[in-house]
């Protein structure tokens, strides 16, 4: 976390390329990358590349290549560690930290202040639409955030 220690907040998001309840929010977590210049979006994948071949570092290079992720940053969790200790269990599994100084910087003015010490504000899905072809009424997330 100590790379984002600059951003006021960190959207940490368990997420896959194979799975089509992660690939519905790809849209989404990108809209929100691009939103939020002081929030960093990042997404983990935490599946094994043998069991599903879509989730190799070579594919998901590919996808962040082709546009469909553009998130802060794509990291792979290839022993499933990071996914256990935050307690992720599904993809997309969404954790939204705020930096512990970010109150001292005001949203839109200023450069973050922040001491890269982060505490879990919110650990719930990213809008209301439940299945991969909904679309979504309320940008939880998003609302959140602001």
């Amino acid at each position: 976390m100590l790379w984002f220690a600059g951003n006021e907040a960190l959207l940490l998001v368990f997420t896959c390329n194979h799975c089509p309840y992660a690939k519905a929010k790809f849209d989404e977590l990108n809209a929100l990358a691009d939103e939020y210049d002081d929030v960093a979006v990042v997404g983990i994948n935490p599946n094994d590349a043998r069991e599903y071949p879509e989730d190799s570092f070579t594919k998901m290079q590919e996808y962040v290549d082709a546009g469909k992720v553009q998130y802060d940053a794509y990291l792979r969790d290839g022993s499933q560690a990071v996914a256990a200790a935050y307690g992720a269990t599904c993809t997309p599994d969404p954790f939204l930290f705020e930096n512990s100084a970010a109150s001292t910087t005001p949203r839109g003015g200023g450069e973050a202040v922040g001491d890269g010490e982060f505490r879990l504000v919110y650990h719930g899905r990213l809008d209301d639409a439940r299945n991969p072809d909904e679309e979504p009424t309320e940008r939880e997330m998003k609302d959140i955030i602001d």
